[in-house]
């Protein structure tokens, strides 16, 4: 009995890693993801563009389709220079403009905050790819000369 509730798990388990590794790969081919590391949503990205100042990647924000992704856009959140993009997937983003230096104007992407449930993975950790993937080429439209640094962000965790 143990062994035929094992083997019913293990072809469970088998039959939903196959269809999301399908849907990966079609996500992938559709160039709507690329693939990152297993933890990707634990980094953030900097981006330093050369003459794209906030109000220009506002506009480019607005004129890109985000609706895939069920996020409500929050510019300009909090008084500040920062674009706000909360998901009903429960992750949230945000662009933050950290300043201009030497004509290069530099930004922050990362996700703010998530929930994770089993094996400590976000839930449709799929989108979050999707989102940062639609950032990453919108800055590269705005400055196909974009450089871009990732770096691992220092993370508060509490249980749910």
């Amino acid at each position: 009995m143990t062994f035929l509730i094992f083997l019913g798990i293990s072809v469970i388990t088998g039959i939903v890693w196959y269809f999301g590794s399908q849907r990966q790969n079609k996500l992938i081919e559709e160039g709507k993801i690329i693939k990152r590391d297993g933890t990707f949503w634990e980094s953030a990205e900097y981006f330093s563009l050369t003459g794209v100042d906030y109000n220009k990647v506002l506009e480019a924000v607005n004129n890109t389709y985000f609706s895939d992704l069920k996020v409500t856009i929050y510019p300009n959140n909090g008084g500040k220079a920062e674009i706000l993009f909360k998901s009903s997937y429960e992750w949230n983003a945000a662009i933050d403009f950290l300043g201009e230096e030497d004509g290069k104007f530099n930004y922050k992407f990362s996700f703010t905050p998530w929930n994770t449930y089993k094996y400590e993975m976000p839930p449709r950790a799929d989108t979050m790819n999707m989102m940062m993937t639609k950032v990453e080429k919108m800055f590269l439209n705005l400055d196909p000369n974009t450089s871009v640094r990732t770096q691992e962000m220092k993370l508060r965790t509490k249980p749910i």
